[in-house]
């Protein structure tokens, strides 16, 4: 008789997927098989069930709001600052949360290649609620139907694309709106060679290179789209923000 460990079969049953977001849910052979398998690729928690391990065992709306501004926080000085008063409030969730690598769950530790700053899995779930007929199904067929469904839904999202009134996607275009009103709180001030240094009306500063597409609260590196630094930045020096966004999110990607 031979044992098999538990991390063995995660990770016989995982050689032919390639994932990049894994759930923190007490399947500690899993994620090991995973980052085994993948040792490259960036893997992060989804912070909704991360959260609801959190609350087994440390309850109260504080602590949960604490880990949540650890997740949300871009910067490594905010992070910090969420630990510490996590720490104040509760030394056991404190020591529970610190044991969990922040490489995996919060935004101030995301490498910047993803192109993409989800704390949550959603993405994933609803991928999995298309392909429900298809997981019961033999492998060849349920890769075949699979297929079938991504092809139909590329065409869909191209004939969509070429009816685009703008470089960007409608939905993006609403959001960059957004930010440049929100960029209204931020005053940048040039200091040369495409630096600013924009000042908002709390009094927190960062420093934005437009060059480089990047700012000190990172949030821009994160999505490459730029953030409300970077806008106030950009609308100052009588710039096209949308020059400055991502081709990924521009309709010639598309099509």
């Amino acid at each position: 008789m031979v044992t098999v460990s538990r991390a063995t079969r995660y990770r016989f049953g995982t050689q032919q997927l390639s994932w990049n977001r894994v759930d923190y849910r007490q399947k500690k052979g899993l994620i090991d098989a995973i980052m085994e398998l993948f040792p490259h690729s960036e893997h992060r928690f989804c912070v909704k069930h991360f959260c609801n391990n959190f609350k087994a065992s440390h309850k109260g709306l504080m602590l949960k709001q604490l880990l949540w501004g650890a997740a949300k926080s871009t910067t490594k000085q905010g992070f910090t600052q969420f630990m510490e008063r996590l720490r104040i409030e509760s030394e056991a969730a404190y020591l529970w949360l610190a044991d969990k690598d922040h490489l995996h769950w919060s935004r101030a530790f995301f490498k910047y290649t993803a192109l993409c700053d989800m704390l949550c899995n959603n993405m994933c779930e609803a991928f999995n609620s298309v392909i429900l007929q298809a997981r019961d199904k033999p492998v060849i067929t349920l890769i075949e139907m699979i297929m079938v469904y991504l092809m139909k839904r590329l065409v869909t999202k191209r004939a969509a694309a070429e009816k685009w009134h703008h470089q960007i996607s409608p939905k993006v275009m609403k959001f960059v709106e957004r930010i440049k009103m929100d960029s209204s709180n931020c005053s940048p001030e040039y200091s040369g060679n495409y630096v600013y240094q924009a000042k908002e009306n709390g009094g927190k500063q960062f420093v934005v290179n437009i060059e480089q597409k990047s700012c000190a609260c990172n949030k821009w590196q994160l999505i490459r789209i730029p953030c409300i630094h970077g806008m106030a930045a950009l609308l100052t020096s009588n710039r096209d923000p949308v020059d400055f966004i991502d081709n990924k999110y521009k309709k010639k990607t598309f099509l």
